[in-house]
């Protein structure tokens, strides 16, 4: 299993909203939409998080769950009730990447509820800075402790969507 220190991946995601110039070679810059992804050349995959009103209104504010056979598009993660907005930012990365398999994953707030669903999904380590919470139940996802989320107790977005 690869390995990155914490700090180093936090350099990655800061990087990656100052554009593809400010991070190591990309093999794959994703940009479908309000998306926006970076597989770099080592297959790491970093995502940064809502930079644009437009990330609000068509993923963090989107209401209701969305089951995705992740199946379906070739990954064994299992089925799971995810956010549907979320859900619907890491599947478009994920359709952007075709075959290709990131090794290992980093994200930020937006980018770190993709990033702990497609470290689920791929079955690679992943860590999120600052993340909502993607999902709901309590049974653990296989893959599932393979994702590491640095949240700070202060910060409003770590505790979103709220439970009902």
């Amino acid at each position: 299993m690869r390995n990155m220190d914490l700090m180093d991946a936090a350099r990655l995601v800061e990087n990656s909203y100052k554009g593809s110039s400010h991070l190591p070679p990309i093999r794959l810059d994703i940009s479908e939409g309000h998306v926006q992804a970076f597989l770099l050349t080592d297959n790491t995959l970093v995502i940064p998080g809502s930079n644009e009103l437009v990330d609000y209104t068509k993923s963090n504010l989107v209401t209701g769950r969305q089951k995705i056979s992740w199946n379906s598009m070739g990954k064994a993660a299992g089925n799971a009730i995810w956010h549907k907005g979320f859900a619907g930012h890491a599947s478009t990365i994920a359709n952007k990447l075709g075959s290709l398999r990131p090794t290992f994953i980093v994200g930020h707030s937006l980018g770190a509820a993709a990033a702990q669903i497609l470290g689920c999904v791929y079955g690679v380590p992943a860590i999120g800075f600052a993340s909502p919470m993607p999902r709901r139940g309590k049974t653990r996802l296989t893959h599932e402790g393979l994702v590491l989320n640095v949240v700070r107790n202060d910060d409003t977005v770590c505790r979103m969507p709220p439970k009902h």
